[in-house]
């Protein structure tokens, strides 16, 4: 019997049975083998950095407490005889306010040649009060607190008391998402054009690179363009080691898989409060948090994903990686039965391409159908509202009462066991990913208006109070539930987009959506510093956001059990129909 005739019986009993597709690899290879939960573990340790330095910017640019330097005075008095006779004040909800900006126009080096300005009895009985005052910003030295930190970028850079300071200090964590939406674009290319595990270690390096740099620099503006470079190459990491894990593993594994990658980025986030607690320091801060970027070497000895390799129409090297994988997990494979399955898997790839072997761009989201535009749309402001409510809730982890650092912590700790019992419930039938996201995002809503609500009546009390330190606890409390429920959902639609974009889109179909959600994130760091005119503005507009994309979920289709799409014509017929 020839070697045609034997695939033409192949062939035909396969067609028999059921259609060619994806998963009829991972039924040779094994849906989860040993070898492939070693990949996955190794992928853990590669995105444990990436988490880290997300949220590091939480200390680095933590603003603490500061004031005047009062030439002339300082060392006759403590602080607080300091500020009642140099500082000008306020009264803000019948607290007694100083300016930590502003001095009195007072030459305390001629008063002090007159009077005994260590004595504070006579120093109090010779106070004359004055309207006149002027900036110490311009004029003098700003003292700032290393009561917790040694130093931090806002100190480094003196970014206070003035409105082009407190501005620059903004927009340097809003920089960082811009560099995140350029990352999410750019993964997609670099994935499609020089595979996955390569991607994943040039983006590491250079994102390593950058992140030196911001420790080392003198020059403000040097920093920003290195955030820049640093966010866009760690946003870029993550997607593609996403991507890969999820094409690694058979479709009943693949949420685990996809949420062992949000658990390792968790990890790191929970590790950020002690490590900011032994280095507080930001530079020695920084640099410890780049080198853990060093386990990304092991990513060496992993392979290529099969399925970018057939849709590169390599299917020698894609049988080659799946043989190896099968050999690694135990499985005796039927070389024939591989070769033919990868053989029509990669046609199948080639024919919904223009020109076998061409690399799909971000464009290509748009072109097949309205409806599949509309999928698009609507998966991309899943993002945009996900995003936004979870780095509003993120960004203020640290200004919560109490320690810094278990603050950040214990916010990292309820992200990451959303992540442990959210697997469970979208592979529950009865729940899926559509009612579970549906679920979060309403419950994450009214927990982001709760809180608003409660922080804007607990300003009606003085902080040594019984109710202040009660309405506190309430809003602690949906502050941690609320960053349960957002975080669960967020990993959610990382899975649930990477389900509902066929393979020949895939990375760029999480890469757009996680663009548009970077762009909205920008807007954040403003967002947050509204509640300078009103505490329930922030917390409002992030219900808002929670209430429309759980609305917006109603109109998309359910992915639990479906197969993994491969060709923008198969999505499309889903899309309309609902059916595989």
């Amino acid at each position: 019997m020839t070697e045609t005739t034997e695939k033409s019986l192949l062939n035909e009993s396969i067609k028999e049975d059921e259609k060619v597709s994806a998963e009829s690899v991972f039924e040779i290879i094994g849906n989860f083998g040993l070898y492939q939960v070693i990949v996955v573990f190794i992928s853990c340790l590669v995105v444990i950095p990436n988490g880290i330095t997300t949220f590091l910017v939480v200390f680095t640019q933590d603003d603490p407490d500061y004031r005047c330097e009062v030439p002339g005075l300082e060392g006759y008095q403590n602080e607080s005889v300091l500020q009642e006779v140099a500082t000008p004040y306020t009264y803000e909800s019948g607290v007694k306010t100083f300016s930590q900006c502003l001095l009195y126009d007072k030459n305390w080096n001629e008063i002090c040649t007159d009077i005994d300005c260590g004595d504070t009895e006579l120093l109090l009985k010779n106070f004359t009060y004055t309207t006149s005052n002027h900036s110490c910003y311009e004029n003098g030295r700003i003292i700032f607190d290393n009561s917790t930190w040694k130093s931090t970028v806002v100190t480094e850079f003196n970014l206070v008391c003035s409105k082009l300071a407190e501005f620059m200090n903004v927009q340097a964590i809003s920089i960082f998402y811009l560099g995140n939406a350029i990352g999410s674009v750019l993964s997609g290319w670099m994935s499609d054009n020089y595979g996955r595990k390569t991607s994943v270690m040039i983006t590491s390096v250079v994102a390593v690179l950058a992140v030196f740099g911001t420790s080392i620099t003198k020059n403000f503006y040097v920093y920003i363009v290195l955030r820049v470079i640093w966010a866009t190459f760690n946003q870029a990491q993550y997607i593609i080691v996403f991507v890969y894990t999820v094409e690694l593993v058979g479709k009943q594994y693949r949420a685990y898989s996809g949420f062992a990658m949000h658990v390792a980025w968790l990890m790191g986030a929970v590790l950020l409060g002690p490590i900011g607690y032994f280095f507080r320091d930001w530079p020695v801060l920084t640099k410890v948090c780049g080198a853990c970027y060093l386990p990304c070497v092991l990513l060496l000895l992993c392979p290529e994903s099969p399925s970018y390799l057939m849709q590169c129409n390599r299917p020698i090297d894609a049988i080659k990686t799946l043989s190896n994988i099968a050999k690694r997990n135990g499985r005796k494979v039927d070389k024939k039965e591989l070769e033919f399955i990868v053989e029509n898997l990669t046609e199948e790839a080639q024919n919904g391409k223009s020109s076998p072997g061409a690399k799909s761009t971000i464009f290509d989201l748009f072109k097949q159908s309205k409806t599949t535009t509309a999928v698009v749309y609507r998966t991309s402001f899943l993002w945009i509202a996900v995003s936004s409510v979870y780095y509003g809730i993120s960004l203020n982890s640290a200004k919560l009462p109490g320690d810094k650092f278990i603050n950040v912590s214990l916010s990292g700790l309820f992200d990451l066991s959303s992540r442990l019992v959210l697997p469970y419930l979208i592979n529950r039938p009865f729940l899926g990913r559509k009612k579970t996201i549906i679920i979060c995002f309403f419950v994450a809503s009214f927990l982001c208006l709760t809180n608003a609500i409660s922080g804007t009546y607990q300003k009606s009390f003085m902080e040594d109070t019984d109710e202040f330190k009660k309405i506190g606890m309430i809003v602690a409390l949906s502050f941690h539930l609320g960053k349960f429920f957002v975080g669960g959902v967020y990993d959610t639609i990382y899975q649930y987009t990477g389900e509902i974009y066929p393979t020949q889109v895939r990375n760029n179909g999480v890469g757009f959506g996680s663009m548009a959600a970077k762009l909205a994130t920008m807007v954040i760091p403003y967002v947050l510093w509204l509640e300078n005119w009103g505490v329930w503005i922030p917390g409002t507009i992030f219900s808002i956001f929670g209430l429309a994309a759980g609305l917006v979920m109603f109109s998309l289709p359910e992915t639990f059990g479906l197969p993994m799409l491969q060709t923008m014509e198969e999505a499309d017929r889903f899309y309309k129909s609902g059916k595989f």
